[in-house]
């Protein structure tokens, strides 16, 4: 029947508000010289320092949530029909003017309606829904009117609201097992959603905004990098219920509320592996090696062609393009690189020929304007390339020479592969055929029906005695076809269930492996396919899959969602991994990818960011199952007791046993340390690596230093300046543009 005052800072009682009704919500000035009481029955009294009643109203409908203005102007109410509707409503407290800002629709059924303002008072969120949808809308305070509604995202009812500190982006977290990021002023998803295994609670950036942390109905804690959506940390589940969670002042640790009332404190530094990226400003597309791995080349949207000395962790050079850069081959003799340049997925228009490494142009061809899709041998001495008026044309890299004009296609190509040695090459088109051609003289040597309605592709051995076709989709989509070089003649099918992303031989050519759309990736024995050795369930959609003879019983799996799993080879468990990355990248720029000679492969990380991950981080061995399951069940915090039954270790850090190894000693200290200067896993220094992220100079780049520095005040102000520049460039949205520039501004004040 009453509302109370209290004083924040000493928890003393100030002063109690009553009423004829039940109090439902009270709110009021830090001076009480304006205190708002709201009743069950929708009427609100305003009172001054004196206790006096100087305005009074009814609304017809209870006082569900007051909230106050941050500069004490103004109040906003929602009042609530039948548990059903509501209305927001603004008073002016000088004034004691009233605005209705908002009515919600009749035909929904609201009850979950929540309101706050926002940190400095700019905007009013209001948000909810029921267990059909979940809903946001944004207001501007100052002119008391909408600006953007969404009631479509959510598939049910909003819980909570967060926002970015320098006011550009609000979170939005639901029991539909998501968070949403959103654009504060448009309403554009920033990035998108966050995807749980439970309802999400409460959702919270951290103070430098390049993390937010999301708890979940579960009592799992996840970490997210906040522009590129990468997992940081992997989810904690605690065994007593969590109120809520927040972040230390620097950002480096994270503390949730339990039920109980104990705090709980993580070091958001935790020990896991992360790898040296390589960034662009721009979305990736494509990249490539030297047949050791000593220098790698990355071309993105961002119209750049970058050549790094991975050895060395340095950028040797910066090539700029009037385009897009849509695909790079590095020569399988490490003398010649080839950047194709095209908008989009299916226009090319300029392939240019360089000296490597030290990225000096030999010689730059435009392509026809009708030009769909262009391939390049291995050895870079030839292109071919298809014209939407169904001509194939191959032509001479080193001459620019024209050397064959090929018309007898009856539908554009899809796809084309050269052999590798280059003398032959395969065109898959529209019109349901492969065709081999001789790369010399042009000659059709034989073809065959083969239904691949997008995405195909061709995998030749290593010693050029077959290929095997393979699409996304299409008649043939779930069944590889192998045929006999030579003569054209099918050799073997394979079999999914789902098109195949991609496929390769082994090294030593016995074995076939192939990823695809039904979520697993297969082995076959190249001489008896009747059914696959193994099939390793990734759960989900495979992009890409890798074996590397030196590491003979690993299978390597990149998923849609841009994470990494590994295999053991022969037994088909899953034995290391995940190692994160994000789900939004370009479909056909995620590939592992590795060459003969090199000890580490490359995978697309983030949208703008390829990683080079080592083959293997530790050097267990599979067969040693008891120490396997005791290290298993330390790290991912349980205990197995006498009975085989799991429970759930409280503190995963001192629950690790006295381990024996040099290297078991090595894990311990960086598990608890999780300090990267511990890491015996990395043979890169930590500052050569800090200065080197920083010289690539780009929003990602700077980000990744963040992740393990946060709040640091000298990452922070490259970060303004790059904002800052990235505000200025036409090429961007311009939402997206205003955005930058506010979040450089803010940057820049708290880099002081």
């Amino acid at each position: 029947m009453s509302g109370i005052a209290i004083d924040g800072k000493s928890g003393e009682f100030e002063k109690k508000y009553t009423g004829n009704e039940t109090i439902t919500a009270v709110t009021g000035r830090d001076d009480l010289s304006r205190v708002i009481v709201g009743d069950i029955s929708g009427n609100i009294k305003v009172y001054n320092s004196e206790d006096k009643v100087i305005f009074e109203h009814d609304f017809k409908n209870k006082i569900h949530q007051m909230k106050i203005r941050p500069n004490g102007k103004s109040v906003t109410l929602l009042s609530l029909e039948n548990d059903s509707y509501y209305d927001l409503w603004t008073i002016d407290l000088n004034t004691f003017e009233t605005y209705l800002l908002y009515q919600s629709p009749r035909d929904q059924h609201r009850w979950e309606a929540w309101m706050q303002y926002s940190n400095n008072g700019d905007y009013i969120l209001q948000f909810g829904g029921d267990w059909t949808m979940g809903n946001i809308n944004v207001f501007d305070a100052n002119e008391n009117k909408l600006l953007w509604s969404n009631d479509t995202s959510h598939e049910l009812f909003i819980i909570t609201v967060d926002e970015s500190h320098d006011q550009t982006m609000i979170t939005t977290s639901g029991i539909d097992e998501t968070t949403r990021v959103w654009d504060i002023k448009t309403g554009k998803e920033a990035m998108r959603p966050l995807k749980h295994e439970g309802g999400v609670w409460y959702s919270v950036f951290s103070p430098d905004q390049t993390k937010i942390a999301t708890l979940t109905a579960k009592n799992d804690v996840w970490v997210w990098g906040t522009r590129n959506k990468i997992l940081l940390n992997h989810p904690t589940r605690q065994t007593g219920e969590i109120l809520g969670i927040s972040f230390s002042e620097k950002g480096d640790k994270l503390y949730a509320a339990s039920i109980d009332g104990d705090i709980v404190e993580w070091d958001i530094n935790v020990s896991t592996y992360r790898p040296n990226i390589l960034t662009h400003d721009g979305m990736i597309k494509t990249y490539d090696m030297s047949s050791d791995g000593h220098f790698v080349v990355t071309g993105g949207r961002d119209n750049k062609v970058r050549i790094w000395d991975s050895k060395k962790l340095e950028l040797t050079k910066e090539i700029k393009f009037e385009n897009e850069v849509a695909s790079v081959m590095y020569s399988k003799d490490d003398s010649a690189m080839i950047a194709v340049e095209g908008t989009g997925y299916q226009r090319v228009l300029r392939w240019n020929l360089f000296s490597m490494p030290e990225g000096e142009i030999k010689k730059s061809t435009n392509l026809p304007s009708s030009t769909r899709k262009c391939f390049v041998s291995k050895d870079c001495k030839w292109v071919v390339y298809g014209l939407r008026n169904n001509i194939v044309i191959l032509q001479n890299t080193e001459t620019g020479e024209i050397v064959q004009e090929i018309k007898s296609h009856s539908g554009w190509i899809e796809g084309a592969e050269f052999s590798p040695t280059a003398d032959k090459f395969i065109t898959l088109a529209k019109d349901g055929i492969a065709r081999m051609f001789d790369t010399e003289t042009g000659k059709l040597l034989h073809s065959n029906q083969y239904g691949a309605e997008f995405g195909g592709q061709c995998a030749f051995s290593n010693d050029g005695d077959i290929y095997v076709l393979y699409c996304l989709f299409g008649v043939d989509s779930q069944t590889p076809i192998a045929y006999d070089m030579k003569t054209g003649k099918k050799l073997f099918n394979l079999k999914h269930s789902s098109g195949v992303n991609n496929l390769s031989f082994t090294e030593d050519d016995q074995h076939i492996i192939s990823a695809s759309l039904d979520y697993t990736a297969k082995i076959w024995d190249r001489n008896d396919v009747q059914f696959p050795l193994q099939s390793y369930s990734v759960g989900s959609r495979v992009a890409s899959v890798l074996h590397k003879g030196t590491h003979p019983n690993r299978i390597f799996t990149l998923s849609i969602d841009g994470n990494i799993y590994v295999y053991d080879k022969d037994s088909a468990l899953f034995v290391d991994g995940p190692y994160r990355g994000s789900d939004n990248c370009a479909w056909f720029s995620m590939n592992l990818k590795t060459k003969p000679q090199a000890d580490y492969f490359l995978a697309i990380n983030t949208p703008n960011s390829v990683a080079l991950w080592p083959f293997e981080l530790s050097n267990m061995e599979f067969e040693d199952t008891e120490k396997f399951v005791q290290f298993s069940s330390e790290i991912i915090g349980v205990k197995m007791d006498k009975t085989m039954s799991m429970n759930l270790s409280t503190n995963i850090t001192e629950s690790i046993s006295a381990m024996d190894s040099s290297e078991q000693k090595d894990w311990k200290q960086w598990h608890k340390s999780g300090s990267a200067l511990n890491s015996p896993f990395s043979t890169t220094d930590v500052n050569q690596y800090r200065d080197f992220l920083i010289s690539q100079n780009t929003l990602t780049s700077l980000q990744e230093i963040l992740y393990s520095y946060p709040m640091d005040k000298q990452v922070m102000k490259l970060y303004s300046k790059k904002l800052l520049e990235l505000s200025e460039d036409q090429t961007i949205e311009q939402f997206k543009r205003d955005r930058y520039k506010t979040s450089a501004v803010w940057y820049e004040s708290v880099s002081k």
